[in-house]
């Protein structure tokens, strides 16, 4: 090892160090993938008062789906047990 990757003993320890950081952070940071380009632009669309159904119609349909999943599992009625368990009580 020459003395040109010897520390200088006059320089305190992690001098510089937050000067770095942004950089190094800019350098790692990913980049984004082209195929998110499109993904983010039909959120931005749905997101910005686009037409569709309302979130209690989303709602409903999730609840329904999910009924059918439970029967099917259940094998019976009783799948809508565990959606009775979940409506808020007062």
């Amino acid at each position: 090892m020459g003395a040109d990757h010897m520390p200088n003993p006059d320089t305190p320890v992690g001098t510089g160090v937050m000067d770095r950081i942004p950089q190094a952070l800019k350098a790692a940071a990913p980049r984004e993938p082209q195929s998110a380009s499109p993904l983010r632009a039909a959120a931005e669309h749905r997101w910005s008062g686009g037409s569709g159904p309302s979130a209690l119609v989303e709602t409903l349909i999730g609840m329904a789906g999910a009924l059918i999943i439970l029967a099917l599992v259940y094998g019976s009625g009783l799948a809508i047990v565990p959606l009775l368990m979940a409506i808020p009580r007062s």
